[in-house]
Order: structure tokens, then sequence, then C-alpha cells
């Protein structure tokens, strides 16, 4: 589900203007790379604003308009997706000609994009308009977003558009819940009933087959690895200032977490040398190689990796988790200078196992696949 509110608030002068573009770019609440510019730079998305309006001798009235996409904390996606169906959605046309600053922030407990537009359109200089029937289909075309990501949407009563009424996304499904005749509905209500008061998979299993469904769980207990390493990141992660701290806390919990830095070199134009890949243990060994290279005649850039072994030995990497952006070097870092800033709490000695972790996912996807296969037994 993502909901699209219009922020309304004071935005007639230019300081107002750039409060906004510095808040929602504030790296207090975003990362670099959630950052960016539709017909416009990001990093100087002000001064573009600011010229647009001058050449149209239009720099009065409405600055900006801002409005928020909000996810709802029960998607499991990452930052990086919720950044790109941002980008889609200011690809619908809907923007064409207006310059558009957006950045995902996550520093609530559900992701959310905020857009700063500015109210004069860069091709033809006139202000922004948009009407009732506009903003209806700019909501209607976020929910198309969300279903192609396989996202929850929002089934309501039919909205207005050109005085015609249209059936939201999904809609008749919400009828069918209403009017109590939906089969999907009883069946998610079966499943919450069931794996809640369940203390094993078998005890699941069994319990379901009393409310008269027959689940075909495929299991073999290797689930169970992956989602304890996720509860103990995800932990640790909550408890940890630096990379040294988080380090320190996934050891405590029998996880080593091994993390590189790689530096990858060139050479400039016209100069004959070998492109070179380094991988150091940490970061100061590697600031140390690169004071020795020669600036003249070559370029470097660099970036991170990480990778946890479990007090087994098994070896996984941030795919193998469900929402997998969370472990991420650059969200881990950003996660730990908002500890830093907030304060952490000691470390606890248990790590508590969320609920809807990978193992519930495999759960709800096999009860799909005997929905697909109509393996289905009659209801009581």
């Amino acid at each position: 589900m993502a909901v699209i509110d219009f922020v309304n608030t004071p935005n007639e002068t230019h300081a107002q203007m750039k409060a906004v573009i510095k808040y929602i770019k504030n790296p207090r609440k975003t990362l670099p790379h959630l950052i960016s510019g539709f017909n416009c730079d990001s990093e100087n998305a002000y001064s573009n604003f600011v010229i647009t309006k001058r050449i149209y001798d239009k720099e009065s009235g409405r600055q900006y308009i801002h409005f928020t996409q909000s996810f709802s904390p029960d998607d499991k996606l990452s930052p990086e997706l919720a950044h790109q169906i941002g980008n889609e959605l200011l690809n619908s046309g809907y923007f064409n000609g207006f310059q558009v600053v957006h950045a995902t922030h996550l520093d609530r407990n559900h992701i959310h994009n905020h857009f700063v537009v500015n109210t004069v359109n860069l091709d033809n200089g006139l202000k922004w308009h948009k009407s009732a029937s506009d903003l209806a289909k700019l909501k209607e075309f976020s929910d198309e977003l969300c279903l192609k990501y396989n996202l929850s949407v929002i089934n309501n009563d039919p909205i207005q558009i050109n005085g015609n009424k249209h059936e939201r996304l999904l809609n008749g499904h919400y009828k069918a819940i209403q009017e109590m005749r939906s089969w999907k509905h009883e069946l998610s209500l079966a499943i919450n009933e069931c794996r809640f008061v369940s203390v094993s998979v078998d005890d699941f299993v069994s319990k379901m087959s009393r409310l008269g469904y027959a689940v075909d769980w495929d299991y073999s207990g290797e689930l169970d690895d992956v989602k304890y390493t996720a509860a103990v990141i995800d932990t640790c992660k909550k408890h940890s200032v630096s990379i040294e701290h988080f380090t320190e806390n996934m050891k405590s919990f029998g996880h080593d977490v091994s993390w590189k830095y790689i530096l990858e070199i060139s050479a400039k134009p016209g100069i004959n040398a070998p492109n070179e890949k380094l991988i150091f243990d940490d970061l100061k060994s590697m600031e140390n190689y690169i004071e020795t290279i020669n600036s003249e005649m070559f370029e470097f850039t660099w970036h991170d990796d990480i990778h946890f072994l479990n007090d087994k030995g098994s070896h996984y990497v941030p795919d193998s988790f469900e929402q997998s952006g969370r472990y991420l070097p650059s969200s881990l870092r950003f996660a730990f200078n908002i500890n830093l800033l907030n304060g952490v709490k000691d470390l606890p000695e248990t790590v508590k196992i969320p609920k809807d972790t990978m193992e519930y996912k495999k759960m709800v996807l096999a009860i799909r696949m005997r929905m697909s296969m109509n393996f289905f037994t009659t209801r009581y």
C-alpha cells in the first residue's frame, strides 16, 4: 500500500522553498543514493528551481508543491525499490516539464518518498495547476506500481474522475470482503488465526486442517538459520554505533562479520596502465594506500561489501534475507550514525525472532501453490 499525501504549508518565498528541499535531503533521514532529480540536478535543485522561475519572470506566488508517497510497514520492500517506484511515478507523464527533487526517507517505521515540485514548468513557463481528476489519476498510477511490485493497495470505495465513478484497483475484492463472500479473505483470516496459536510447523498444519484447509508445507528447516541470522543482524544494527561495535555485537551472538573495502584504480586518459581492483580489511589501510597513488596519473573509486558467517560456519549474503536493503553497508552505516546521535541501549542477552519473516512467507507460498492447483479440501 502506498498513500499519496500533499503537504500544505506556507510556500510563497524562496527561503521556504530552500528549507523544504534541505529537509527532504537531510542526511539523518535518507542516504545519498536515495536522492535524485527529475528534470533537474538534485545537488543544485534549489538553484535550478530559481533559475527557471527567473527565466519566465514568475518568482511570486506559490513556489513549490510538496507531497509524499508512504508505504505500509507490512510491505517488505527495500529503500532502493521504494526510490525506484518514486522515480517511476515521476515518469508517469504527470510531471512532464516540471522539475522535481525526490528523496526516500528511512527515519520512521515505514519507508516513504518525499517530492518537491517547482511550480513553474521548465519547458513552457506555465504554472502548476492540477485538478482533482489529475490527483486521482496520480494515486491510481501509484496503486498500479504497488501491484507491479507485489505490494498491497488500498481497496476502498470508488473515486470520482471527471464526474464519473471509477473502481479502485481490486475494489471488487474489497466489496466481496464487505459482503463476507471473499474466499481469499477467509483464507487470510484462517492463516492469521492459526499462525498466532501454533508452536510448530506440524501444529500449524494440523490447525489449518481442522479449519478445512489442506496445507502442503515443504519444510526442511533450513530457513530457521536464515530467519535467526536476520533477527541477529537487526538486533545488532539497532545497538551499534560503528562498524567495529557492530562486529563485536555480532560476535557475541556467534556470528562473524567480514567487512571489506574495495578500491578500483584506473589510469587517466592517455596513460598506459592496467586497471586494478584491491580489497582491504580495514578502511585505514586503504586510505594509507590511496595516499601513495599519483593523482595526476590515476583515479579511483571505492565501495564496501559485507558478509555474515553464523556459528555453524554457514555463509550468508544480504540477498538471502527478506528486505535485503536493510543489510547493505550503506544502510548499516546510516543506522550507526542515527544510533550515535540518539544513543543506544545495551545489547539484549537474547534475540527475539520477529513474525512475518521468510519462514512465514514460505508458508503462505505453499498455501498459494495449493490454491493454484485447486488442492483445497471442502470447507466444513
